[in-house]
């Protein structure tokens, strides 16, 4: 889901469990980086160096302290010194998915927004059509992603699409 989207969290909370579904931004985003800080706080800063640096940079504070929310480590769960890496990288995680969506949408807007002579129809219709079903969503990436093996030999680009999407939209399990 990723940190920001708050009506979407709130819609999920609504048929689950309910806790978030009548919080406000404000509520939400303190809360968030209340979390956010409770991670950072029990990262090994010399063995966690990117993911605190990540961390620190996701939290949304007003100069006036605005969206700041202090409890206890023990709130959000006694295992928050054990689970403090895992968590992390699933919020970095999601962030970069939450970048790359961001960045292919931003796209798209500019492609169908733009009128342009130089590209013949049929051109433009493919990429057009690229654009509703995603097929383009990993040229979004760094090919560096790529290397490596497919987890199944039927894996296809197609699978990683909505594998991407599906995190977007359902975010990633717990």
């Amino acid at each position: 889901m990723g940190y920001g989207r708050w009506n979407k969290i709130r819609a999920l909370s609504s048929t689950h469990d309910k806790i978030l579904v009548n919080k406000n931004d404000e509520e939400m985003v303190g809360f968030s980086n209340d979390f956010i800080r409770s991670l950072y706080d029990n990262l090994e800063a010399e063995k966690s160096a990117d993911l605190r640096a990540f961390l620190i940079n996701l939290i949304s504070e007003d100069s006036r302290g605005n969206h700041y929310v202090r409890s206890p480590a023990k709130d959000w769960s006694d295992q928050i010194t054990q689970r403090a890496i895992p968590w992390a990288k699933r919020l970095y995680l999601l962030n970069r998915v939450k970048s790359l969506i961001k960045m292919y949408k931003e796209s798209k807007k500019k492609f169908l927004a733009k009128e342009d002579e130089e590209e013949n129809a049929e051109q433009r219709a493919k990429l057009g059509e690229a654009y509703e079903t995603w097929d383009n969503l990993l040229n979004f990436m760094p090919i560096t992603f790529f290397y490596g093996q497919r987890p199944s030999v039927w894996w296809t680009l197609r699978h990683a699409i909505d594998l991407l999407c599906g995190t977007y939209k359902y975010g990633y399990a717990l």
